[in-house]
């Protein structure tokens, strides 16, 4: 299974870097891909499943990541599309999460994608 991580920030990237292949045993996969909407990206393995963590420096760059993740599956073939998404991000104010909920809403919807699920924080969802 292919996953991505979309995080605020480089620190938030090495610090998943770090508990998945300190606790859970991930390794590195190839060091790094070359994805023009990341500043910072790594891939990590374990089995047949493959987990690319990368961020673009701020918050503000979460909502245009995930459009392009899901732009990539959808133009992509099914064998490279990812199947699960994860957004990491501080709770810095109180419209944050609303705003995210709001704005992955809508990229879906654009996406030509069916949301099977409320988004909400810390559950899965399917899309």
């Amino acid at each position: 299974m292919k996953s991505v991580i979309l995080c605020e920030g480089l620190t938030d990237c090495l610090f998943i870097q770090y508990y998945l292949k300190t606790v859970h045993h991930w390794q590195d996969g190839n060091s790094r891909a070359n994805i023009k909407f990341m500043r910072w990206n790594r891939i990590l393995k374990k089995n047949e499943n493959n987990v690319m963590i990368g961020h673009d420096g701020s918050c503000s760059r979460l909502i245009p990541m995930l459009e392009n993740v899901l732009k990539s599956n959808w133009m992509g073939s099914i064998e490279e599309a990812y199947r699960k998404i994860v957004i990491v991000t501080d709770r810095d104010d109180d419209h944050t999460e609303t705003y995210f909920l709001n704005e992955m809403n809508r990229i879906i919807s654009e996406q030509h994608g069916k949301i099977v699920d409320t988004i909400v924080n810390n559950e899965w969802c399917k899309v």
